[in-house]
């Protein structure tokens, strides 16, 4: 350590003691009372560039200082440094955390700054009682250990501390110790006895052995309850392959995985074939049915020969939906054979067909586009209803009468009994003049990452919520069955629907990325409008009576200005405050309120009344700091509709 009694910045006189040592490390901040011009731009001397002795004794520092404007150097001139020893401070405890817990041990760290003592050592004191009372047990015996961390003024992580011999199910208190010879000891975060708390884990009773299927319930699954056992679904044999999927053309998984709701089915996708395929597409798609001798799995894969007829969607999976129960699938197929005998050859089609073997296809595109070639022709699924006997989809042609002649994306309803209806027809009757997409517009991203389609398609599939437009916006529209459409908004983002079609919620942008949030009773034609400022949905319940959303606006008690804050809000009361999220929250793939829904980190029950979303703002009082880096990490937290945010 060494010392500077006086010395000149750009010939500019400036006498104080300052710290310093050869490595760089300034003890006092230089710089922080420099004279005009200096001063005035109020930043920090960061690192020695150079200690150079000057012939005449002297020494020459030359310092990087940098501000917010630029980063110079400046000179520094002043006598040969003498020999100083560091000054008496005890060591720092900054922060102590559980790094891990089990049922009878734990890892205890801590984060401490020796300031400049070389000699400092640490230990901790544990018990079931706070340590300020006495009794706590110290490990290791003090001294304690080395931090071993040289001469510097800097916050290290210490070693882990490990405590054995711990009760399940019980909280300990403890507090790290630390003493060099600067000082000490200090005890505690901030040398305030602070101490914190961690609770062992409890031992998990070994459930029933009585089980039907107990043979199953092995290794980690013996500690399942109600008789569950994990189950490989999947074959062993895969000729070389596995259950992966590669990126599509916006490097999305191409893949589809969906399990029944009664448990007994699950398809899957796999980058490779295997098995029984007819053949073997970008993405391969499989079904397993649960039976009495265990888990059979069969290729979905279809029928094809040659080369795709279309361009990206051919690195993607084929398969566009599937029924709840697995028990029909909908799926694009892009190249021959037909797989009806009503098919148009030659275009891309959208197929139905029931997942049992024997199960008949049926095409959804049974006549020539009249505007659109082979190649060019894209249809996609949008929707279906409840029972699997309609469905809403686009496609980039004319197929009935009624329809523009342009070559725009517009929307038909398939009925497996009736054909094909249009759906993209305005209030006055005639097709859309624009290209159209079911729920909220798309967008240039062939991903439709922004696309809404929750319940955009009502239960029984007579009433299709869609906007005429090319980008993010446009005029919202509700068709209803032998009625034709009814328009709700000029412009507007649809976020969701009831199922049965009768209440709609949607925003209409404004600038900076709000907008005002709305309701809609399609019967009455009645709007209602919830807030405004609104950045984003965080989503809805089934039956869109419960919505979450983010705004910086103060909607309720509780919420910061110029924040995101987290709302609900509960149809016919009033918006209530769930959270403050931080602002980098928004930046993240798994934002509450993400503009694109594929990309939100949200899931709300069926019913509303729980919300499931992740944020880096300390939200309770858990310490989401990372033990590593020292920024806060992002967290899942649970919030239930009517408990305190």
């Amino acid at each position: 350590m060494y010392a500077v009694n006086e010395y000149y910045v750009d010939n500019l006189n400036y006498s104080e003691i300052v710290e310093f040592d050869l490595s760089g490390e300034p003890v006092i901040p230089l710089g922080s009372h420099f004279a005009p011009p200096l001063a005035k731009a109020k930043g920090e001397i960061t690192a020695l560039a150079t200690n150079t002795v000057t012939a005449a004794g002297g020494v020459d520092l030359y310092v990087a200082f940098q501000n917010s404007l630029n980063d110079v150097r400046v000179r520094v001139y002043g006598p040969a440094p003498i020999k100083w020893p560091p000054p008496l401070r005890p060591p720092l405890i900054a922060a102590q955390y559980a790094d891990e817990v089990g049922t009878e041990d734990a890892t205890l760290k801590a984060k401490i700054n020796p300031l400049f003592w070389a000699d400092t050592k640490y230990f901790v004191e544990y018990g079931e009682e706070p340590c300020s009372l006495g009794g706590c047990t110290k490990v290791p015996a003090p001294p304690g250990l080395l931090l071993e961390t040289g001469q510097v003024n800097a916050i290290f992580t210490t070693e882990g501390i490990e405590l054995s011999g711990l009760k399940a199910g019980t909280t300990y208190h403890y507090r790290f110790v630390a003493k060099s010879g600067g000082g000490g000891p200090s005890v505690g975060v901030g040398g305030g006895e602070g101490e914190s708390t961690f609770t062992t884990r409890t031992f998990e009773e070994l459930p029933s052995d009585g089980c039907s299927n107990q043979a199953f319930r092995t290794s980690a699954g013996a500690f399942l309850p109600d008789c569950r056992a994990y189950e490989m679904v999947s074959p062993v044999e895969k000729e070389n392959g596995d259950i992966l999927t590669q990126c599509n053309a916006s490097c999305f998984p191409a893949r589809r995985n969906q399990a029944a709701l009664s448990g007994g089915r699950v398809t899957y996708s796999s980058y490779r074939a295997f098995g029984d395929a007819d053949s073997s597409p970008y993405s391969s798609q499989y079904l397993a049915v649960r039976g009495a001798n265990g888990w059979s799995n069969r290729s979905l894969n279809v029928p094809q020969e040659g080369p795709p007829n279309q361009g990206p969607k051919i690195l993607d999976t084929l398969w566009q939906n599937f029924s709840a129960e697995l028990d029909y699938g909908w799926f694009l197929k892009h190249n021959p054979p037909i797989l009806e005998e009503s098919a148009v050859p030659d275009y891309s089609n959208l197929y139905q067909v029931g997942l049992n073997e024997g199960d008949a296809y049926r095409a959804f595109v049974t006549s020539k586009p009249t505007d659109t070639s082979a190649f060019d022709f894209d249809p996609e699924l949008q929707g279906i209803s409840d029972d699997g006997s309609r469905a809403v989809f686009k496609a980039n042609g004319k197929l009935n009468g009624k329809a523009s002649a342009k070559g725009l994306d517009q929307l038909y309803l398939w009925d497996e009994e009736g054909g094909l209806q249009l759906v993209s027809i305005r209030p006055n009757n005639t097709a859309a003049l624009a290209s159209s997409q079911v729920g909220i517009a798309t967008t240039p991203d062939p991903s439709n990452a922004r696309s809404s389609l929750q319940n955009a398609l009502s239960a029984d599939g007579t009433r299709v919520f869609w906007t005429e437009a090319s980008f993010d916006s446009g005029p919202l529209y509700v068709w209803i069955e032998g009625k034709g459409s009814q328009l709700i908004a000029g412009k507007a983002e649809f976020i969701s629907a009831d199922p049965a079609g009768t209440s709609v919620l949607y925003r209409i942008p404004e600038a900076e990325d709000l907008g005002t949030l709305f309701e809609y009773d399609v019967d009455a034609k009645q709007v209602t409008p919830i807030a405004s400022s609104v950045r984003a949905g965080a989503g809805a319940s089934e039956d869109a009576s419960v919505v979450y959303f983010v705004s910086p606006a103060v909607l309720a008690t509780g919420a910061i200005a110029g924040q995101p804050n987290l709302y609900v809000h509960q149809q016919g009361e009033a918006t209530s405050f769930v959270a403050t999220l931080d602002p980098d929250d928004l930046k993240t793939d798994f934002a509450a309120a993400a503009i694109a829904p594929n990309q939100r980190g949200t899931r709300i029950t069926p019913d509303g009344k729980a919300l499931v979303f992740m944020s880096q703002a300390r939200l309770t009082d858990y310490d989401n700091t990372d033990a590593v880096s020292d920024e806060p990490d992002a967290e899942v937290y649970r919030y239930e509709l009517g408990t305190p945010g």
